[in-house]
């Protein structure tokens, strides 16, 4: 589905390939988190229909600051979050619910992003939170591995996995935990070229 497509988009944005086909989507979508279509335009991706699925394309990316309010779209906070934080996009993202499925996803973020040497700043609000991000990032020397603890959130397992691209070894725990959603997850990273190994 969309929501499961928007890591791909994001591997996309951080990769050096010029285009990507995603089989099985349709552009004509009725699902709420379809909205990825217009949202990583912003960040330079074409997205266009072709037969069994769409094609992404890379075109010139729009913005310097990130401001959305993903209140409707909470799943999609982990992707877009990480995706501004590891191309030092400074952001404002709403709508992390603190009544939701993943009350802790705020606070998880932040800990996370800290392992990729980014500052995440958390504003309280009445049912929900805002995380912030200045762009600095002090990230780790390219190679070292980086270890993300992301504490049975699937979507965090899902968002950070991508920074592999810049070149850390990056250790998920719990990596069965993508099953919730996306169970091929690791098996199509595999047929991206990712080097992935699983501890017993």
């Amino acid at each position: 589905d969309w929501g499961n497509a928007s890591y791909l988009y994001e591997m996309f944005v951080l990769s050096n390939s010029k285009q990507l086909l995603i089989k099985g989507l349709n552009i004509d979508t009725f699902q709420s988190d379809g909205i990825i279509k217009e949202l990583f335009e912003e960040f330079g991706v074409k997205t266009e229909a072709v037969e069994g699925g769409v094609e992404l394309t890379k075109i010139k990316r729009k913005i310097k600051k990130y401001y959305h309010d993903f209140e409707n779209n909470p799943d999609l906070i982990p992707c877009f979050t990480v995706t501004c934080a590891l191309l030092g996009i400074p952001f404002k993202i709403k709508g992390v619910n603190l009544r939701g499925r993943a009350p802790e996803r705020a606070r998880m973020l932040k800990e996370c992003l800290g392992q990729l040497g980014a500052t995440i700043e958390i504003k309280e609000e009445k049912e929900a939170q805002t995380v912030l991000f200045d762009g600095n990032i002090a990230m780790p020397e390219t190679g070292s591995q980086v270890n993300i603890p992301a504490h049975l959130d699937h979507r965090l397992a899902m968002a950070f996995s991508p920074a592999a691209l810049l070149g850390y070894r990056v250790a998920i725990e719990n990596p069965t935990q993508v099953n919730k959603t996306y169970t091929a997850y690791w098996d199509d990273l595999k047929k991206l070229g990712f080097d992935i190994a699983q501890e017993l």
